[in-house]
């Protein structure tokens, strides 16, 4: 049996709560969430050549919170997005331009 190589207290780290208020197809506010995470455990991979180092297992619990719904910012795109100077000119000459935010 594999047991955890530390323990990690986390009280009171919050979970943040995505929602779409006007557009079901992406988040436009955020709060706080119900849930908080009391203990988080690390396990380390067995297979020294395996892509991931660690297992984590957090370990949460229900706490209704009453928070308010804060707007989040548009996304900030820029070229460096894209990786390419064509695929940037063809975002920008698209309908979803509108949505972000060009640095």
């Amino acid at each position: 049996m594999t047991h955890p190589t530390h323990l990690s207290p986390h009280r009171g780290t919050d979970c943040l709560s995505f929602t779409a208020l006007m557009v079901p197809v992406s988040s436009t506010h955020y709060r706080t969430g119900d849930w908080e995470v009391v203990r988080v455990e690390e396990y380390p991979t067995a297979i020294p050549t395996n892509e991931f180092e660690a297992i984590v297992v957090g370990y949460c619990k229900y706490v209704p919170v009453e928070t308010p719904l804060i707007p989040m910012p548009k996304a900030q795109v820029s070229i460096d997005s894209f990786g390419d100077e064509s695929a940037y000119q063809e975002f920008l000459q698209s309908e979803a331009v509108k949505d972000y935010t060009l640095v």
